[in-house]
């Protein structure tokens, strides 16, 4: 290195006691100084704590991190070796507009023996984010350095040797750096150059008024790095690869590799190419404070004359709350986990209100639903209404008819009672014509088979409902409904099977429910019986009803074989029920003869309810 050699000069000048040698050193010292860009040397500082302020090496990196950050840095290099390097900085950066412009500052002095040099930077960079987690970063410094060689510090035996340089000599240069960087999520590449301008300094020799120029050679360094996760937001492992290049020096890398806790702690190593190999360790304490430390070990020749090389630095985090937080990449994580559990919950939101729409839908199907379950309550609620006014109609109309059945046997019992005295006179007068008043033989015989447990002629049980039955067709005269009377044969005795055939007709028929409903649809009061010859009704004497056509006909061959009444079907206008009627009637007293005459039949013992007259639209 050229502080090295710098330093091994000063001490051979020491110990020179020959003037001319003395004035021959002198000039090699110059001409080293004007020379440095061609030995293998760096020119600039170089330090060990690069991880833990990029600043130094990169000015891209103004603005970049979380926060606005300050960084003191002392180095001690060599130790145990007169005028060894020296060196202290002292930099600052942080953002102007977040993402977007970062503002820096870097001001240094860098001391090897005799030779004092001191700068200061600006930086402005500008950042662009090309993409989700992807960034490109330029940046640019501007300042000054100012070179000093104080030959007072030069040792000699003769104050007054007029080799010696009585003055300190000062020079100064304007130069720049630059440098870009990319990242992409955890990788992160850059590159810098420095001393841009490639500056000249000029030194005098007041021993002969010669000069020398001293040139500031451009250098260049490229970096890379990772950050491996190894337990997210709590433990990573960063390493770093730096190559330094100096224009007629050659390459020389670097590696850093460091174990990064909470980044709290982190510590490391590092190796330097054609240099040593450094120990790192660094902490961020109280929120605010950086404190690290970094000791160099020496490798070749230089190791047997240095105990090795020190360096700390000191830093504080003025923290913008905000942008810290909006930057820092365990919050950027979290923010990245809500978004997802945002989307998730849009996405569930979404689910949900289609579910509401759906829901919606079904209320108001359920909702029509209900309202035409009301519709059809209200209009069961009319019928059962019409329906409850019909029977108590119906109810009225029964009352109204069993006065008027009353009447009627009243007067039909009056008219036997003539009859039977009528006959009683011809008979005692020798003037019968030799018949049995076949009236009487019905009532006897219709009274005897109506008493429970009679019996017929051939010993059959009629369980109490054995009666008689008219032919329909012979007849004696002088009846008041006109029809046809007894023909002097004994009715038909009924047996078990046509009890039998009863109990089944009744069980297929019409219930007394259903039979009190078709009734108050079709059933026509005798009083409003029209009997005009336009009348568009036909009226039927109605004495049974059922649903299927098969059970109507056994009841009609039941009727005529039992009661012996004949009987025709008719279909309901609904056509739900076979009618059973005995007679078309056309006046209230054609009407009130036939159930009179169903009433002597004894056939009401099988007809459900009561025998009502039905009114029929005529085709």
């Amino acid at each position: 290195m050229v502080q090295v050699k710098i330093i091994r000069v000063i001490s051979l000048y020491s110990l020179i006691k020959n003037k001319t040698m003395k004035k021959i050193y002198i000039i090699a010292l110059i001409s080293i100084l004007a020379g440095l860009g061609s030995l293998k040397a760096q020119q600039t500082p170089i330090f060990s704590q690069y991880y833990v302020d990029p600043f130094l090496y990169n000015p891209a990196v103004a603005g970049d991190s979380n926060y606005t950050n300050a960084y003191a840095l002392y180095r001690n290099q060599w130790t145990g070796i007169p005028g060894a390097p020296q060196t202290a900085i002292f930099t600052i950066d942080g953002a102007v507009k977040p993402d977007k412009v970062g503002l820096g500052l870097s001001i240094y002095n860098d001391q090897a023996g005799m030779i004092d040099r001191t700068g200061a930077y600006g930086t402005y960079a500008y950042h662009v984010k090309l993409a989700e987690n992807q960034r490109l970063s330029f940046g640019l410094s501007v300042g000054f350095d100012q070179n000093k060689i104080d030959f007072s510090q030069v040792k000699t035996d003769d104050l007054n040797d007029p080799t010696l340089l009585s003055n300190i000599a000062t020079a100064t240069s304007f130069n720049g750096n630059a440098g870009i960087k990319y990242s992409y999520g955890n990788f992160g590449l850059g590159v810098a150059s420095y001393q841009l301008l490639q500056s000249s300094m000029n030194y005098a020799s007041s021993y002969d008024s010669k000069s020398v120029d001293y040139t500031l050679n451009r250098q260049y360094m490229a970096s890379a790095q990772y950050r491996f996760a190894i337990k997210p937001d709590e433990l990573y492992i960063d390493p770093l690869v730096m190559v330094h290049y100096a224009q007629g020096s050659g390459y020389e890398a670097e590696l850093h590799l460091m174990v990064n806790y909470k980044n709290l702690y982190w510590g490391g190593l590092a190796y330097r190419q054609d240099f040593g190999l450094s120990i790192t360790a660094a902490a961020f304490i109280y929120d605010k404070i950086t404190v690290g430390y970094a000791y160099d070990l020496s490798f070749g020749d230089i190791s047997r004359y240095t105990n090795g090389s020190h360096e700390i630095v000191v830093g504080y985090r003025f923290m913008d709350a905000k942008r810290a937080l909006r930057r820092n990449p365990a919050y950027k994580e979290d923010m990245g986990k809500m978004d997802q559990k945002i989307d998730g919950q849009g996405k569930k939101i979404d689910s949900l209100d289609k579910n509401v729409d759906s829901l919606d839908k079904n209320v108001d199907a359920i909702k029509k639903d209900n309202q035409k379950q009301s519709d059809a309550i209200k209009k069961q609620d009319t019928i059962l209404s019409k329906h409850t006014k019909d029977i108590d109609r119906l109810g009225k109309d029964n009352d109204s008819l069993k006065k008027t059945m009353e009447e009627i046997n009243s007067t039909d019992n009056k008219g036997k009672t003539k009859k039977a005295n009528g006959k009683n006179a011809k008979t005692t007068d020798g003037s019968s014509n030799g018949n049995t008043d076949n009236t009487a033989i019905d009532e006897s015989v219709t009274k005897k088979g109506r008493r429970k447990g009679a019996k017929d002629a051939n010993g059959n049980d009629n369980n109490g409902s054995v009666s008689a039955a008219t032919s329909g067709n012979a007849s004696s005269s002088g009846t008041e409904d006109g029809s046809a009377g007894s023909s002097g044969s004994v009715r038909h005795v009924r047996t078990a099977k046509d009890n039998a055939d009863i109990a089944k007709i009744k069980k297929s028929g019409a219930t007394v429910e259903e039979i009190t409903n078709e009734m108050a649809k079709s059933r026509t009061d005798i009083q409003a019986i029209d009997s005009t010859p336009n009348s568009k009704y036909n009226y039927y004497a109605v004495v049974g009803s059922f649903k299927g056509q098969r059970h109507a006909k056994q009841y009609q061959k039941l009727m005529e074989k039992i009661y012996g009444v004949d009987t025709k079907v008719i279909k309901s206008d609904d056509g739900l029920y076979y009618h059973i009627y005995t007679a078309t009637v056309k006046t209230k007293t054609e009407a009130i003869n036939e159930l009179r005459k169903i009433d002597k039949s004894g056939a009401r013992e099988i007809i459900t309810g009561n025998p009502w007259i039905c009114a029929g639209i005529k085709h």
